[in-house]
This record gives C-alpha cells, sequence and structure tokens, in this order.
C-alpha cells in the first residue's frame, strides 16, 4: 500500500508524567469550578466516613449504602444525593470498581430513596420577587448620588429583565472560585434607541464559552422601564 506524504508538523513527544498531569487537568476541567469545590466537600466527607469506619477507600455497594444512611442521618437527603454525583465525578477515574456499579445501582437507588422519605424536610424558598417590588426599589434609587445604590438596582433589573441567575451577576467571595471568564465586560455593551445589550460570556449551561448576547429592551412611560436606572448606573 502506498504511503501518502504527511502534512503533520513536527512535534515533540511528551514524558509519561506530563501526558498523566494534562490529562489531570482536563479532568478537572469538565465542571464549573464551584461545582468542582461542592464536589471536592463529597469526597472529603467521604473519606472521613470510610477512616472512622476503618473501610477500604475504594467504595462498592455496601459501603456507599452505610454512606447514604450514615450521611442522611447528619445532613438533609438531598444534599447526600448530590454528593454520590461528586464522589463519582472525583472517585471514577482512578477506581474500576465504579464500573461496575450498572447492575447493583438500583440497590442504591431504593436506599436513596428510603432515606429521602424518612428524614427529607419541607423545602424553604424566598418568597418570589413582584414587579411591584422592582418599581419600589428603581424609585427610591433612581436619582439617588451613592454608586452602590445605583449598583444595586442596576443588578435589579438588569437580571429580572434579562433573566439572569445571581451568579451572572456577581463575583464570588471565595478568590478560588473566581472566573474572570464569565465576567460580562463594559466593552461589550451597546446602547441603542429602543434596547441595550452586552454579552455574557458564559453561564452554567454554556459549558463551552460560546457566550449569549443579552437583550433589554426599552419599557417606555412605564414605571418598570430598566433603562433610567441602568443609564444612571452607567454614568456613575
Amino acid at each position: 500500500m502506498q504511503q501518502l506524504p504527511s502534512r503533520q508538523p513536527t512535534r515533540q513527544p511528551w514524558t509519561v508524567d506530563e501526558l498523566k498531569r494534562m490529562q489531570a487537568k482536563a479532568l478537572a476541567n469538565t465542571v464549573d469550578q464551584s461545582t468542582s469545590h461542592s464536589y471536592a466537600s463529597a469526597l472529603n466527607s467521604w473519606l472521613a466516613f470510610v477512616d472512622m469506619h476503618h473501610f477500604p477507600i475504594e467504595p462498592n455497594s455496601q459501603t456507599l449504602s452505610f454512606f447514604i444512611v450514615y450521611m442522611s442521618h447528619h445532613i438533609n437527603p438531598r444534599s447526600v444525593k448530590s454528593y454520590l454525583s461528586g464522589l463519582v465525578q472525583q472517585l471514577e477515574p482512578t477506581s474500576h470498581k465504579f464500573t461496575k456499579f450498572g447492575h447493583q445501582y438500583s440497590f442504591i437507588n431504593k436506599i436513596m430513596r428510603g432515606c429521602l422519605k424518612l428524614r427529607s424536610t419541607k423545602i424553604q424558598r424566598k418568597k418570589a420577587l413582584t414587579i411591584q417590588d422592582i418599581i419600589s426599589v428603581t424609585t427610591r434609587f433612581r436619582n439617588s448620588s451613592n454608586h452602590n445604590d445605583l449598583l444595586f438596582a442596576a443588578l435589579l433589573v438588569v437580571g429580572f429583565h434579562g433573566l439572569l441567575r445571581l451568579s451572572e451577576l456577581t463575583f464570588p467571595n471565595n478568590p478560588t472560585l473566581r472566573d474572570w471568564k464569565k465576567v460580562s465586560k463594559r466593552s461589550s455593551l451597546i446602547f441603542q434607541q429602543t434596547s441595550h445589550k452586552f454579552i455574557l460570556p458564559a453561564h452554567k449551561a454554556d459549558k463551552f464559552f460560546e457566550g449569549n448576547r443579552v437583550i433589554i429592551c426599552l419599557f417606555n412611560q412605564s414605571q418598570f422601564d430598566p433603562f433610567p436606572i441602568f443609564s444612571a448606573y452607567i454614568s456613575s
């Protein structure tokens, strides 16, 4: 068979250590930083559990079910359910036994359902904001000379009209969870007669940083119009 000429550029081979390092880096970036932080908490809980009970670190269906019933006694079982997702993400690359849980998953699922029935509590939700609530805030702060007042009111109206999550409007207090690639830049803001728009570089459902354009439309001659308060904030 005739060998065709290759146009591949000359590349240097990597060491096995370098390949493993880049593999670990790729795996670490499969989830968001804040999610990874939560998953690390789940792993720490697992390690503490197996250490105090003298179980092996590598899980099996029995020790996982023990972990579920034990943790459900101390914290909300809904949180334990999210812990399991974290354990899979943290341990699956190094634990071959996770691939053998297929036929045993129904057992783990039954244990989880039972704990949810036994110990789950009512979900407490904050009262939803009404349009009148937003009008009250914007009316109060529209003519404020305090920059933070204008910032708060602008976040409120832009978040409401743009259907943005709180994490898309704010920056984490924990420096390790901050990601500048997700921050909307002032240079992306465009003012037009009937709308203003800016780029949201990434969000929870945008895993590959493709970005979205957020458009806030004018509500002319309405108390619900987000333009005056946002314009006042930008001017400030």
